[in-house]
């Protein structure tokens, strides 16, 4: 963070004039913002799992118990470590394999949605399979190193990740193939949804 801070504000001083102390200033609101916004969401979508998960056990959880229990489960990982907050980097490791499969799965999305479309779906398609076969292959690489470090508590993440990863491929090429077989969705330019303008004279 410092290095960010540090480095943009020298570009900024020396591209645009503004003063050193100010343009770290500016980085680092940008940073915290960028980090706020962050966090937002991600207890928003962890508050919706939680939410499906209840759902799926017959369990219905009200809007702020499943955020109770996200926040709850980010401050136990955060305080897991000491009362310094670092607890978080005990995952980092995973981050980026974590990271480029949930960009696999935006990508399998899109190649359902271009399918259902009957649109060419190949420009998507090279980078899905790309992206999910690296991150998929880094994440089984992790395990002899995880083994070897005898870092217990990642090697069992791991394992989840790479379950969760072929659950999500499996899923994604039976969609892909229900679609192909399904009739063409027709989605006008003047439609935020297909189906939209449909409906709305349906009614």
């Amino acid at each position: 963070m410092d290095a960010f801070i540090k480095g943009g504000g020298d570009l900024m001083h020396a591209g645009l004039g503004i003063p050193t102390s100010l343009s770290a200033t500016i980085l680092a609101t940008m940073a915290v913002l960028f980090a706020a916004t962050t966090m937002d969401s991600g207890v928003r979508l962890q508050r919706l799992v939680v939410s499906e998960i209840a759902e799926l056990m017959g369990v219905k959880l009200s809007g702020v118990v499943a955020t109770v229990i996200a926040v709850g489960c980010a401050l136990g990982l955060t305080f897991s470590t000491g009362v310094d907050g670092s607890g978080g980097m005990l995952i980092w490791p995973l981050f980026g394999t974590t990271n480029q499969l949930m960009a696999g799965l935006t990508l399998s999305i899109l190649v359902i949605m271009l399918t259902q479309l009957r649109r060419p779906t190949w420009p998507v398609l090279i980078p899905l399979v790309f992206v999910t076969v690296m991150s998929l292959w880094a994440a089984v690489l992790q395990l002899r190193t995880l083994w070897s470090a005898q870092n217990w508590l990642l090697l069992v993440i791991d394992v989840v990740i790479i379950g969760c990863a072929i659950w999500v491929i499996v899923e994604a090429i039976t969609a892909i193939s229900k679609a192909r077989r399904e009739p063409a969705v027709v989605w006008r330019d003047d439609e935020t949804m297909p189906g939209e303008l449909a409906d709305a004279r349906a009614r």
